[in-house]
């Protein structure tokens, strides 16, 4: 253990961020100087952090480790006090039919087109964020989608796979692939 101590820090949490949130936790209670190594380094905090409240990092976050690291904990403070910081009121102006779907900061709502929940278009917007303020500032905006047959269900895995699959009703059932470029 003493040559492994005697490593430069930053090599230390390298190696010690190749392990696994359970490893790292034993580390802690291994030796004093390895306590203090973990508590500062942001990283392993974040890390530490992400599975007590299991979350997965977002790899495409632009924000620094330290930033995501306290936004982290303002979002537990704010999930334990129903405290929120920031609130966006977006008006639905279409007939919402009972389909809908929420993924990658996206949010997709069937129209209905009439008074029957028959749903025959897609309406989806990008929803604002407090941390982005070009979209927190900006009026919302509904955009559609028309696949020219009524639509029986939906699926979004926009941060996956930049995704929208629409099952629809025709003569051959099938369903449509739209993908996010």
């Amino acid at each position: 253990m003493a040559s492994f101590l005697q490593l430069p820090e930053e090599l230390i949490i390298q190696i010690l961020c190749c392990l696994n949130v359970s490893d790292i936790i034993s580390c802690i209670g291994a030796n004093r100087q390895l306590y203090t190594i973990i508590r500062a380094s942001v990283r392993l905090q974040y890390r530490l952090a992400l599975k007590l409240h299991g979350l997965t990092d977002n790899p495409r976050c632009r924000l620094s480790i330290a930033d995501r690291l306290q936004l982290l904990h303002t979002r537990e403070v704010a999930w334990s006090t129903f405290f929120w910081s920031f609130k966006k009121t977006i008006d639905v102006r279409h007939n919402p039919s009972g389909i809908y779907d929420l993924t990658g900061g996206i949010f997709m709502l069937g129209d209905a087109m009439s008074r029957q929940l028959d749903t025959k278009a897609l309406m989806h917007v990008i929803l604002p964020s407090e941390h982005d303020s070009a979209l927190s500032e900006r009026v919302v905006e509904w955009r559609r989608t028309d696949p020219k047959s009524s639509i029986i269900d939906i699926a979004l895995a926009v941060q996956e796979h930049d995704l929208l699959a629409i099952v629809t009703t025709c003569v051959a059932r099938s369903f449509l692939l739209y993908t996010f470029v």
